[in-house]
């Protein structure tokens, strides 16, 4: 009918004026990310897990739908560029050594943080096996995206958000996190006075990984594997 009409051409239109260049291409998700071994990987799935049966949240880890990950570099492309994106991620990993990650504090994001509302991330250490990694992986991915920037982040107020976050968003299509497993997102962010004890572990990886980006930067499918270099 003509609401229904109505309602569609005024849709695209406010999408046409937020990422022009959607409307006319088909786009994709991606994570790079590196994957933890099995005893990380439980206890993220473990910790998620008590968090939804204590309050109400928007995804749970399961390991299938999803992945427990550490993001390198997450972004929306064109889908043409895919092929491109998974043999540049190829050429990186393949003159990379393994990686190891330490697992430290558990952060939870309030609803004052307006960027990163009800997150839950278990954070780790950086270090410079980690930043010189997303340097590859930015050096090759970023100019791929082509100017390209998820509409959730377009819709964000920018007056609320820091100077970092706000240059980051133009010039990667992406909000500078640091390195962390997610391990949910609460719904109403203005729960407090609450915490997790902090959890450390270790692991050591030796792939990097090409993952489906879902909604609130889950991984809702592992497309690709590249093995790091062996000595």
């Amino acid at each position: 009918n003509s609401s229904s009409i109505k309602y569609l051409i005024i849709s695209v239109e406010i999408v046409f004026k937020l990422n022009p260049l959607v409307i006319f291409m088909q786009t994709i998700g991606l994570n790079a990310i590196l994957l933890p071994d099995e005893t990380v990987k439980q206890a993220s799935i473990e910790m998620s897990q008590k968090l939804s049966l204590k309050y109400d949240v928007l995804f749970t880890l399961d390991g299938i739908r999803y992945h427990p990950h550490i993001t390198i570099y997450q972004a929306l492309y064109p889908e043409r560029n895919y092929r491109i994106i998974v043999d540049g991620l190829r050429e990186v990993a393949s003159s990379k050594k393994q990686v190891g990650v330490n697992m430290r504090e558990i952060v939870y994001y309030p609803f004052s943080r307006y960027s990163a509302r009800g997150f839950v991330h278990w954070n780790c250490e950086s270090n410079q096996d980690l930043l010189e990694l997303q340097k590859r992986v930015l050096d090759v991915a970023n100019p791929l995206r082509e100017g390209l920037i998820p509409e959730g982040l377009l819709k964000m107020e920018k007056r609320k958000l820091v100077d970092s976050e706000v240059q980051s968003i133009n010039t990667t299509g992406s909000l500078p996190y640091p390195f962390h497993i997610t391990i949910t997102r609460l719904r109403d962010s203005r729960i407090s006075g609450w915490s997790i004890p902090r959890k450390k572990m270790s692991f050591t990886t030796n792939k990097l990984y090409l993952g489906r980006l879902g909604d609130h930067g889950t991984v809702v499918e592992i497309l690709k594997e590249f093995p790091f270099r062996v000595d």
